[in-house]
């Protein structure tokens, strides 16, 4: 049940960024507030993570995507987005990280292939959906979900 809830709960994020470039605080606090309160009442992450490797994963997670803030590369709610699922996913569940990576590549090299080829406008990248792909990858074939 969790599992499918965290999907659908990234499949919304990731869907209102491609249609309205912008992630919701509103929606990324659905899935903060039950992750702080697990921790608080259970000592565990929702995902299995224990307190200090769930607040590392936040720390490192937003650490990572700030720059492509700084960089107006990515929204204030992409970054928050990254730290929630670093809440989610803790220190050991920061390789969604560099999947998140890989996705942005291949979405940056189609966008730059539509422009130089076919001389479309330049689509903007949704780093949400990349990162909710990146998450879906970890969850998919490396998360210790429970454990």
């Amino acid at each position: 049940m969790l599992f499918w809830s965290i999907s659908l709960w990234s499949l919304a994020i990731a869907g209102i960024d491609a249609s309205r470039q912008k992630v919701p605080n509103l929606v990324l606090v659905l899935a903060l507030v039950p992750a702080l309160l697990a921790l608080a009442v259970n000592h565990v992450g929702l995902l299995g993570a224990g307190p200090l490797s769930s607040i590392g994963g936040l720390v490192l997670a937003f650490a990572v995507a700030l720059p492509g803030y700084v960089l107006h590369k990515m929204g204030a709610g992409d970054v928050k987005l990254a730290a929630v699922l670093g809440l989610l996913g803790g220190v050991g569940g920061l390789w969604w990280l560099l999947y998140a990576g890989l996705a942005i590549g291949a979405m940056a090299a189609v966008a730059w292939g539509l422009r130089h080829w076919y001389g479309l406008g330049g689509p903007k990248i949704p780093a949400a959906a990349a990162l909710v792909a990146g998450f879906w990858v970890w969850l998919l074939w490396g998360a210790p979900i429970g454990g």
